[in-house]
């Protein structure tokens, strides 16, 4: 059904949907590459591997709190998902 209600929605908001996720991608790229450049700047030289590895290993995690959000949205309501995304693990 969310087929169809995408394939009769009007242009313009497909227009603008698109435009939306591109300045998204864009504002993220520039963001995740200010946050490198901060990390690799106050890390001494023999420690920047093992920082980005971590920082690596957070990055691919996202994911994982984000499904267990998603799933404690769906039991208990987006209020308390959001209340208690900080604390999962």
């Amino acid at each position: 059904m969310a087929g169809l209600a995408a394939a009769v929605r009007p242009i313009h908001v497909v227009f603008r949907i698109a435009r939306a996720r591109v300045r998204a991608g864009l504002t993220q790229a520039i963001v995740w590459t200010v946050i490198a450049t901060l990390i690799l700047s106050n890390t001494s030289q023999s420690m920047r591997g093992r920082v980005m590895g971590l920082r690596t290993g957070v990055v691919i995690s996202l994911p994982i709190g984000n499904l267990l959000a998603g799933a404690v949205a769906e039991r208990f309501g987006a209020p308390i998902a959001q209340g208690l995304t900080p604390y999962v693990p």
